[in-house]
């Protein structure tokens, strides 16, 4: 069992659960990421579409602007522009 950093529900870990795994809190809706597996801990993701495949970038809430993430699905990077709920993000032209 984890707590919901949002609203403080708890949470079932499964023993299938890995560290860095994405789950959704089914109480507030809250996207999070498991942090760390010993002890649980559970930190609060953002969600911002791909601009290439239009599926979901997962950005934790401790990132900041110039920060780089990765979507999950067709590796692009994308540079965090600003900061907040939802983040706004640019992709990253690497040359």
């Amino acid at each position: 069992m984890a707590e919901c950093p949002h609203c403080s529900i708890e949470i079932n870990i499964y023993d299938e659960h890995i560290k860095e795994d994405y789950l959704r809190c089914s109480d507030c809706g809250q996207f999070l990421e498991i942090a760390s597996m010993n002890p649980v801990v559970l930190k609060k993701l953002y969600i911002e579409e791909c601009l290439e495949c239009f599926e979901d970038v997962f950005i934790p809430e401790e990132a900041g602007v110039g920060d780089v993430v990765e979507c999950v699905e067709c590796k692009v990077k994308f540079e965090i522009l600003e900061v907040g709920n939802p983040p706004k993000i640019s992709k990253l032209v690497v040359e």
